[in-house]
């Protein structure tokens, strides 16, 4: 057999091995399995290379979606922000629209209140003048029928002018009748405006007390909503500076991922090419 290569015949021809079987139509399976080995890495990096276009592909996606939720949050809490705004602006125009209503309540009663007052004092007022009149009036009548009784009877007893004693005694009665109901009128006069004075004071002291208690409470409102705004507003800056951090944080472990990720593919590819040059060199060692 002319053609059979046989081993250790290339070391008498002067030629290499690979030469020898080159020369006599023998395939080396060395560069067969170069060839093969060459098939398995170009394999290799193409499996790796998609391998670390999905794993970008998924961490981009996932920081966008990451990215989405924060914006939208984001949004959400400026609604909100604007909402605590509104909210309060409204609870303030109520809180005045129901102090304005109060006070317009107390000014109300309060005029009623010095309106019954007024017309007391003056019925009573013009009573007291009535009565007045009419004791005078009657006094009057009274005295003058006494005079002309009293002169009759003088007369008919014959009564000089200085014994005439009953008259006079009739003038300084009638004289002291009047002052007296004068100086009652005057007390009753008197006593009405004592009782005005008083219950007007009384009615101011009263609805005065009701304005400053109605403006103290609706202070007190107003600084509490100012206050639960303020409180609303810093807690609302918190949660978006939260978002964001969050956000921040996310995203940098997001990044950190990926980049462990695509140094594990990159390693496990190296160690696979680390393990196919191997196997390829013990192969060419023992000449297989």
């Amino acid at each position: 057999m002319a053609n059979k290569w046989k081993a250790g015949n290339y070391k008498n021809s002067g030629m290499s091995k690979s030469e020898y079987e080159k020369k006599n139509g023998k395939k080396s399976s060395s560069s067969s399995s170069k060839k093969s080995s060459s098939n398995s890495s170009k394999q290799s990096k193409e499996d790796k290379k998609k391998t670390e276009e999905y794993t970008k592909k998924y961490y981009t996606e996932k920081k966008a979606q990451t990215q989405a939720e924060a914006d939208t949050k984001t949004a959400r809490l400026k609604t909100d922000l604007d909402n605590i705004y509104k909210d309060a602006g409204i609870a303030q125009t109520r809180a005045m629209q129901d102090y304005n209503t109060q006070i317009g309540n107390i000014e109300s009663n309060r005029a009623l209140d010095i309106g019954s007052i007024n017309d007391y004092v003056t019925t009573g007022k013009t009573r007291t003048g009535e009565d007045l009149t009419t004791s005078l009036a009657k006094e009057s009548r009274r005295y003058s029928l006494e005079y002309d009784k009293t002169n009759q009877n003088l007369a008919d007893s014959g009564m000089t002018f200085s014994e005439r004693t009953p008259e006079q005694i009739a003038k300084r009665e009638n004289a002291q009748s009047k002052f007296d109901i004068t100086t009652d009128t005057r007390r009753s006069f008197q006593d009405i405006a004592r009782y005005e004075a008083a219950k007007t004071m009384d009615v101011q002291n009263k609805y005065g007390q009701q304005t400053e208690m109605a403006t103290t409470s609706n202070t007190q409102t107003l600084e509490d909503i100012l206050n639960a705004q303020n409180k609303a507003v810093q807690q609302n800056a918190y949660d978006v500076q939260d978002t964001a951090t969050s956000l921040q944080n996310t995203l940098a472990d997001l990044n950190y991922q990926q980049n462990d990720a695509i140094s594990g593919i990159g390693n496990a590819y190296n160690q696979q090419s680390n393990n196919l040059n191997n196997t390829n060199q013990q192969i060419q060692a023992i000449g297989v």
